[in-house]
C-alpha cells in the first residue's frame, strides 16, 4: 500500500505516544481515528494524565481534524494501517475484542511496557506482516516471533 493523503489510518491509545502518533500524521494530511476504551470517560477527564499532559479534551481541541472512537470504530475506519499505543497492561485484552477489524490490515505495534506486565509471545503478528486473521500467544518468560500465518 502506498498511504496517500487521504488515507485513513488508527491510532489506539490516547497516551503521549498515542497523541504524537496522532498530530504527526495529521500535520502530514492523513485522516487519524484515535481509538480509545471509553470515547465520552476519556474526554470527561479534567486532570492531566500520568505523565502531565493536558487532558485529551484540551489536546483534541488543538488538532482539528482528529477523531475520537472506540478501539472498534477506529480499526473500522483504518483502510489499510493501525498503530497500537495500547499500554502493555491493557494491549493483549483490547486487540483480542478488535481481532475482526484488524484482519487484513496493517498492525504497527510500538512498545508500551510496564514493570508489571507480563512479557508475550508476541502482542501482533510480526513486523510489517499482513494477517488474514490475529490472535494473541500467550505469556512467556522469553519474547520470541510467532510462526502466525502472516505474509511480508
Amino acid at each position: 500500500m502506498t498511504a496517500t493523503k487521504n488515507t485513513k489510518i488508527a491510532v489506539l491509545g490516547t497516551g503521549g505516544g498515542g497523541r504524537t502518533h496522532a498530530a504527526r500524521l495529521a500535520e502530514l494530511g492523513y485522516e487519524v481515528h484515535v481509538g480509545t476504551r471509553d470515547p465520552e470517560a476519556t474526554l470527561a477527564r479534567t486532570e492531566p494524565d500520568m505523565m502531565g499532559n493536558a487532558p485529551y479534551k484540551v489536546w483534541l481541541a488543538a488538532n482539528p481534524g482528529i477523531q475520537l472512537h472506540t478501539f472498534a470504530d477506529a480499526a473500522a475506519a483504518a483502510d489499510e494501517i493501525v498503530i497500537n499505543g495500547i499500554d502493555g497492561h491493557n494491549a493483549v485484552a483490547a486487540l483480542t475484542a478488535i481481532a475482526d477489524q484488524l484482519t487484513g490490515k496493517t498492525l504497527i505495534d510500538y512498545p508500551s511496557p510496564t514493570s508489571t506486565a507480563p512479557r508475550w509471545s508476541t502482542p501482533g503478528p510480526p513486523r510489517g506482516a499482513r494477517c488474514p486473521s490475529w490472535t494473541p500467544a500467550t505469556p512467556t518468560a522469553s519474547p520470541s516471533r510467532s510462526s502466525a500465518p502472516c505474509r511480508t
